[in-house]
């Protein structure tokens, strides 16, 4: 039987700038509603497919966190976990990267990252599918903070490595 599946995320909201933006980026076809509800829960964000279905939400914990919400039209609880990680793998990827980004901005260091992408990562002889985003310095280091942390010189790339 259908039913609504509810899930732990890694996302708070004192990030929700960039959980918006991380979201809009995985459903580029996609609209992202700001306090909307969605299966009857109060959400933080709720996002909708190209013909304006509504196919999740964010909705914040008492703690600050933001659970997913869906709907998993199988029957039986075995497929939530593939439904949550399937909706979300992207979002984490481009969080992850614009986070990294926040950081380093918040410490005199510019830098941007690529959109989230298909990638493969080999451990132990095994390889499995991942994504991955890739962070590049392009201003330098601002001196006024430079000065703590040792670092000087100009813009250069930090590409590769999975997130």
């Amino acid at each position: 039987m259908s039913h609504r599946v509810k899930g732990k995320t890694c996302l708070t909201v004192a990030d929700e700038d960039i959980v918006k933006e991380s979201l809009e980026e995985a459903f580029p076809n996609g609209t992202v509603k700001e306090n909307s509800r969605y299966m009857g829960t109060p959400c933080t964000f709720v996002v909708s497919d190209e013909h304006g279905r509504d196919i999740c939400g964010l909705a914040e914990d008492r703690g600050g966190q933001l659970s997913l919400v869906t709907y998993n039209p199988g029957y039986g609880r075995s497929g939530d976990q593939a439904k949550i990680d399937a909706q979300m793998s992207k979002v984490y990827t481009t969080f992850a990267g614009k986070k990294i980004v926040k950081e380093l901005k918040a410490r005199g260091i510019e830098c941007e990252t690529s959109a989230a992408e298909d990638s493969e990562l080999e451990i132990d002889g095994e390889v499995k599918p991942t994504k991955k985003v890739s962070v590049t310095i392009t201003g330098g280091v601002s001196t006024s903070t430079s000065q703590s942390v040792g670092m000087d010189g100009d813009a250069g790339g930090m590409d590769g490595g999975e997130i």
